[in-house]
């Protein structure tokens, strides 16, 4: 058989892929120059400019800086999956060079295109092998020329941050992993052992006995003692002046107190408990398969008496539930920003951002109310299975629900994400919603003008 390499023919030259990308970023750069000169320019006219579209004309320029960053933006990534691709097919030509190379010493050889050769050596075998690695370095380049392409079509001029890596899928996971294990630290209650300062009983005061030989007289047993000081004079044992009245002894006592515990077990949850029969004979039949039910009579404690570690968990499971929600937010409303300069350059600076901070609240709320929903049932199916098992699988089942929700889907089923979805929905209800509301306003309006003039 005679070998194909006609894939590697008619590639893209690096050198024209990597001028081609320095044009594109110089022409990118030109223009948000451009048109932050023009911002600047007519911002500076702003007290002498005086027409009837004053105002208007003034809001268009005073906004349009945005615009010329996105498409500062859209050509730098442009030039990054051009250089990119340049990089691969520059690494790609030197292995094509050296497979050339082998196919033309391979094809100067006849007797080794003969079949019918009676060395073995000689078969067909090497010429089969040489036409897989021609074809496995034509998949390559395939391959690096349809990432390019997929790199060239994904651009939208947005500016990737952190935020989108802390409001994603695996950090999510993370979270979500350490705020349920703080969820599981709780505190038992225990005798505690502690001393405290407290004052020398008035029995331990230094006096001086009416008999030398010790024996105290039953007035002093009563507490009648008297002690002399060091100039002579005779102090009673309540009187201030005694050297020993405002001393202090140390003393030990007990007191009910709280140390961490880690609880594994799910505690009962009181509605599938009331409702469902088969749940309740579980719990009875298990009681110690769940946390038991707090008494009322059982001691509580407030927070500051938490212990430190307990009260470190607490308070770090709430930050990193609160700031994720936060940095999903925050994430969604520069999406939004982000989207609206590209599909409504025609809004101002005041109202793009006014919307974006609405979607942002909007998406960002679902999302997070998503995540909560997930952990939910998560909660509940570890509480039906009971036991540390049960909450390790209910602890699964949440994060696996929130975490298989932020991937994407497969094209046949639309794409996205189930958590974009849900944000699609919920943001379409809320419109129509503000809709709703602004048309009943209007129609009120209209019949209070009406009637009233």
């Amino acid at each position: 058989m005679a070998l194909d390499t006609s894939g590697l023919e008619n590639w893209a030259s690096p050198g024209d892929l990597e001028a081609a990308a320095k044009d594109i970023s110089s022409v990118g750069a030109d223009v948000s120059a451009t048109v932050d000169g023009l911002s600047a320019t007519w911002s500076g006219l702003s007290g002498s400019y005086h027409a009837p579209e004053q105002v208007d004309v003034l809001a268009v320029f005073s906004s349009i800086t945005p615009h010329g960053d996105v498409l500062e933006r859209a050509t730098a990534q442009t030039t990054t999956a051009l250089d990119d691709f340049a990089a691969t097919v520059r690494l790609l030509e030197m292995r094509r060079t050296a497979l050339l190379a082998e196919v033309a010493s391979f094809e100067a050889d006849p007797r080794r295109l003969n079949e019918a050769d009676p060395d073995p050596s000689l078969g067909p075998v090497p010429e089969y092998a040489l036409q897989s690695d021609i074809d496995r370095l034509v998949l390559t380049y395939d391959d690096a020329v349809t990432d390019c392409v997929a790199a060239l079509k994904g651009i939208d001029g947005t500016e990737g941050d952190i935020l989108s890596t802390l409001s994603g899928p695996e950090v999510g996971l993370v979270a979500a992993g350490l705020s349920n294990y703080a969820s599981t630290y709780t505190y038992k209650s225990v005798e505690v052992t502690a001393t405290r300062q407290v004052r020398m009983p008035w029995q331990q005061f230094r006096f001086t006995p009416s008999d030398p030989s010790g024996v105290l007289t039953d007035a002093e047993v009563a507490g009648d003692r008297w002690y002399t000081m060091g100039d002579g004079s005779v102090v009673h044992i309540s009187d201030p002046a005694h050297p020993d009245h405002a001393s202090t002894v140390r003393e030990r006592y007990t007191r009910n107190g709280f140390v961490p515990a880690v609880e594994w077990r799910p505690s009962i949850n009181k509605k599938f408990y009331d409702s469902l029969p088969a749940y309740r004979a579980r719990v009875d039949a298990n009681p110690d398969s769940w946390q038991p039910s707090s008494e009322p009579a059982t001691p509580r404690p407030a927070f500051g008496e938490l212990p430190n570690g307990l009260k470190a968990a607490r308070v770090g499971g709430g930050v990193l539930a609160v700031g994720m929600a936060g940095f999903t937010i925050t994430d969604e409303r520069n999406k939004a920003y982000d989207s609206l300069l590209v599909e409504h350059p025609e809004m101002s600076e005041a109202q793009r951002d006014l919307r974006a901070m609405e979607v942002g609240a909007v998406r960002g709320g679902a999302k997070t109310a998503f995540d909560f929903g997930a952990g939910a049932a998560g909660a509940a199916v570890g509480t039906m299975i009971g036991g540390p098992v049960g909450t390790v699988i209910g602890f699964g089942v949440g994060m696996g629900v929130s975490y298989l929700a932020d991937q994407d889907l497969p094209e046949w089923l639309g794409g996205g994400t189930v958590k974009d979805r849900f944000a699609d929905g919920v943001e379409e209800a809320y419109d129509l919603g503000k809709d709703i509301t602004s048309d009943i306003g209007d129609a009120l309006s209209d019949g209070w003008n009406s009637v009233f003039g």
